[in-house]
């Protein structure tokens, strides 16, 4: 015995692969950015290598401090 489907039901189910189609690709695209990005390799400054690196280490203040002037008044 064959199974009648209403048209009325078919376009929304359609319509709702699509969407799941596209939401399971945009997740796959995800997964693959964030798999290279934990996959770059760590370095300090000091000891950088070629080409893409993530960089760690601690900010330290230059012993300069630089000054700009605020006004336009100063300026000359």
């Amino acid at each position: 015995m064959p199974v009648i489907v209403d048209p009325v039901f078919q376009v929304p189910a359609l319509i709702g692969i699509a969407i799941g189609v596209g939401i399971l690709a945009r997740g796959m695209r995800g997964h693959v950015v964030g798999t290279r990005i934990a996959d770059t390799g760590t370095s300090t400054i000091s000891a950088i290598a070629l080409g893409e690196v993530r960089v760690h280490g601690v900010v330290e203040p230059a012993e300069l401090t630089l000054t700009w002037p605020t006004s336009p008044s100063t300026h000359t």
